[in-house]
């Protein structure tokens, strides 16, 4: 069984109003999200950061099961906690609510190279661990032996495959998924780099900043998915 879990608890701060509730072609950004993991899922988390925006999510997915952060101001390494806790698929895809060009050939490939690791992680300029493969009882164990502060301290924590930009490109060519929407102007540009029929097409667009905070820098990779 897989879990699909969506980070969605960030604060948004550049993006000025919560990014996962963002229109985006008609629907939230965060519908579009959950469409693709779902796809390669049997069931779907999305992590929050207060029963409030539990509450907006729900409404926007009532398949899901919303999970609230315990304690406030960890960053992303609590929506990963809170989330595989939830999870009841032993493997877990990892995806923010921030990427609105995400593709589900992304995780094919990563499911692919997961093998007997416990965790497969793009590699670009740096890690990317919010857009990954884990193992949720390694994820588990993970953060209760080691209290990582970051999921990027988490990846380096487990026995991770990583794959560089040249083998994420068999699946995404023009590694669209990592497209990032900091900025209501990026998600306005990643519109425009759809075809008529949804997909991707060829793009130069602003890449994804590994990072560790939930939509801000500096605050640790891969947030709970940027929201």
């Amino acid at each position: 069984m897989r879990t699909g879990l969506i980070l969605a608890g960030g604060e948004s701060s550049r993006f000025g109003a919560p990014k996962a509730l963002a229109p985006f072609r008609g629907r939230p950004l965060v519908r579009w999200i959950a469409d693709v993991v779902a796809s390669r899922s049997d069931e779907l988390v999305v992590s929050a950061r207060s029963s409030d925006q539990a509450r907006s999510l729900r409404a926007i997915l009532p398949e899901a099961d919303a999970v609230v952060d315990a304690v406030p101001g960890r960053g992303p390494i609590e929506g990963f906690t809170r989330g595989f806790e939830a999870a009841r698929g032993d493997t877990v895809l990892v995806a923010p609510c921030d990427a609105p060009l995400l593709q589900g050939v992304l995780y094919d490939r990563l499911l692919g190279a997961l093998g007997d690791h416990e965790a497969a992680v793009p590699r670009l300029e740096s890690i990317d661990p919010l857009r990954a493969v884990y193992r949720r009882d390694a994820v588990r164990r993970g953060i209760a032996e080691w209290a990582p502060a970051s999921p990027s301290s988490l990846v380096y924590s487990l026995r991770s495959v990583f794959l560089d930009a040249d083998e994420l490109r068999k699946a995404d060519p023009a590694l669209s998924s990592f497209v990032d929407a900091n900025r209501r102007d990026d998600l306005r540009r990643a519109s425009r780099c759809l075809t008529v029929d949804g997909l991707p097409r060829p793009t130069a667009g602003t890449h994804r900043s590994p990072r560790d905070a939930r939509g801000d820098p500096g605050r640790g990779t891969g947030a709970s998915g940027g929201g």
